[in-house]
């Protein structure tokens, strides 16, 4: 996690959130019953882990807060202070609109166009916790739909 970020593999019953990101879609992108289930599900069961995790990226950081989201065309990729976890409710990948993370090269002379970039792809399930100050590159896609997780 060296970089600011880490791909946690089924931190929810892939059922459950598939059947969140429909009800999602349907809500108009609005939290939903299922959301809150998947949410809290991940809570209950990594709870004490994630707060592990989150330390290390940013220590003393605490959940604060959670929202639903789909990925949009071109997005504007900003910066933040926060760490998030994006549990997907549906497959993330490129075509979904999920980014991609930039790896800085260890050569400082090296332009951030010309940085390797890691691909996300995530299943329904899967988690992806990362510090807002990543560099990013967007995926181009649009529709993806992941639960957001807050920590501040």
């Amino acid at each position: 996690m060296t970089q600011g970020w880490k791909m946690l593999r089924m931190l929810a019953d892939r059922a459950t959130c598939e059947a969140a990101g429909q009800e999602t879609v349907e809500s108009g992108i609005k939290p939903t019953p299922k959301c809150v289930e998947v949410m809290e599900l991940v809570l209950k069961n990594h709870g004490s882990n994630l707060s592990t995790e989150v330390g290390l990226l940013k220590p003393g950081a605490k959940y604060n807060d959670q929202a639903v989201g789909r990925f949009i065309p071109n997005p504007i990729l900003t910066t933040t202070s926060h760490v998030y976890l994006y549990v997907a409710l549906t497959r993330l990948d490129k075509p979904s609109g999920m980014f991609s993370f930039l790896v800085q090269p260890e050569d400082s002379n090296i332009l951030q166009k010309d940085w390797p970039e890691e691909e996300v792809v995530l299943e329904p399930g899967d988690g992806l916790l990362w510090r807002g100050d990543c560099r990013r590159k967007s995926g181009g896609g649009t529709g993806g739909v992941m639960l957001i997780l807050r920590y501040d």
